[in-house]
This record gives structure tokens, sequence and C-alpha cells, in this order.
């Protein structure tokens, strides 16, 4: 997450764009990407890590906006297995991720975090 914010010069600078990026499990960066709406983030760099055929198995998404119930959706769809955001999750993101089986964690800060769902994922 710490990357997330020095990586993303627009959030960075204004706080008015959306960030979401995809990394491997041991924190490479696969895909970044920006935009206005958190869900056109998210489809940027999902769609960047696909053309890679990046294997979304041993990924995660991380980013700046709330979890909703279609991010974690999307996460699931493509076999992401942990969402992680700045902000926090919905109910919505909450029930999708309990159908899906999908980790999410929010509020992530440092070494602070709030796991909502499948925390046996997460080694702190």
């Amino acid at each position: 997450m710490n990357q997330l914010n020095f990586k993303a010069e627009g959030f960075r600078q204004t706080g008015g764009l959306h960030v979401a990026a995809i990394y491997k499990g041991e924190g490479s960066l696969v895909a970044l990407a920006e935009d206005v709406g958190r869900h056109n983030a998210v489809d940027k760099v999902i769609g960047m890590a696909a053309l890679e055929r990046v294997d979304f198995g041993d990924c995660f998404l991380a980013l700046s906006g709330r979890i909703s119930g279609d991010v974690a959706f999307k996460a699931a769809k493509v076999g992401l297995p942990i969402v992680a955001s700045l902000s926090a999750a919905l109910s919505s993101g909450i029930t999708t991720a309990e159908a899906s089986k999908l980790t999410l964690a929010g509020f992530v800060r440092g070494k602070r975090l709030n796991i909502y769902t499948e925390s046996e994922r997460i080694i702190i």
C-alpha cells in the first residue's frame, strides 16, 4: 500500500483521482492505473494484467477507494484472492467477498488494517 501512494502521481498530487494496482504476492507491481472513477481504475488494471496473461491467483488488488460489491465481484471473477484498500469495504463488498471466499482488507495504512473476510490469507 505504501507503493500505491508513492507511484500514483495524480492521486498524490490532487487527491481527486482513484488509483488501483495489481501486485504479485511478494510485492512486485504488475499494473497500475488512475482514473476519476474507482471502478474504471480497477477495470484498467485487470485489463492490463489480463493482456500480460498474469496468473491472478498469485496476485492481489490494491486500491484507494471503497470496496463495493462490484469491485469485489470483478476481483473474484478473475481469481484475485485479496483486495486491499486505503478506504473501507462497503457492506455489499463484504457480502460479495463472503460468497466468493475473497479476502477484503480496508483502511490499510502502515501496519494497521481491518480484515473483513477470509483473514487466513493475511500474514501480519
